[in-house]
């Protein structure tokens, strides 16, 4: 016997988790890319936004000058079995040890 944990898709912790997970981190990447000494110089510049900045501006040149041509995305091979099993769980999880 296997110790599955199933939260379920309409568990009532996932998104008050989540939402305070994202949350946090959006506040701690403002907080770790503030400048940490003031007055600002070259010197004491926080360069993480801008290193950011130059790999985002990067990505998005490479999708628009290259990739949105030939990417299409994963393969996606199903047989109807694995949605079967799938719609099964959804409607009825399996509850262990009841």
């Amino acid at each position: 016997m296997t110790n599955q944990v199933y939260l379920g898709i309409h568990c009532r912790w996932s998104f008050p988790v989540g939402l305070i997970a994202f949350i946090w981190l959006m506040f701690t990447s403002v907080i770790f890319m503030l400048p940490g000494i003031y007055p600002i110089t070259s010197v004491t510049l926080n360069y993480a936004p801008v290193a950011i900045g130059g790999v985002l501006l990067l990505i998005a040149a490479a999708w628009v000058l290259s990739a949105q041509f030939w990417f299409s995305g994963p393969k996606i091979e199903v047989d109807n079995s694995d949605v079967v099993k799938v719609n099964y769980w959804i409607s009825d999880p399996p509850r262990h040890g009841l």
